[in-house]
């Protein structure tokens, strides 16, 4: 149930459907491909199932790598194929699963970045609200 729940809401189930362009993301491959979804996985079983509080989600200052995920992000190996938690509190740039790189693909185009669609995600998903529409002249 909690990858499930969290595959939905955290929009990790669609990273299968994403296929960032190659010439400009050669590196993305099978492995990374799951590395990133283990990484959210893991932080959203971590939170609900050790009783964290749920805004750890948003600012933990730890995450699960495995060797793949680490050289992906610029940290230090960690000697395991399988994703071990880190910490992140000497790191600016990782905090929570909105800079999960799983999360920001989802939320992307296949040749750029897209604030927009990120945006949109934390508005709908997390906010509640809607996205005004824009009434005709």
């Amino acid at each position: 149930m909690i990858d499930n729940f969290a595959g939905q809401w955290l929009f990790i189930r669609k990273i299968d459907e994403v296929t960032p362009d190659p010439t400009l993301f050669p590196r993305f491959d099978a492995s990374l491909r799951a590395a990133l979804i283990s990484e959210t996985q893991l932080l959203f079983r971590e939170v609900a199932l050790h009783g964290l509080p749920a805004d750890q989600l948003l600012n933990a200052q730890f995450t699960f790598v495995n060797d793949r995920l680490a050289q992906f992000y610029g940290l230090p190996p960690v000697g395991s194929t399988t994703p071990l938690r880190v910490d992140l509190s000497g790191t600016t740039q990782r905090r929570g699963f909105l800079s999960h790189g799983g999360f920001l693909t989802v939320n992307s185009h296949s040749d750029r970045t897209s604030p927009v669609l990120r945006g949109k995600y934390v508005l709908t998903e997390l906010l509640c609200g809607n996205i005004p529409r824009r009434r005709p002249t």
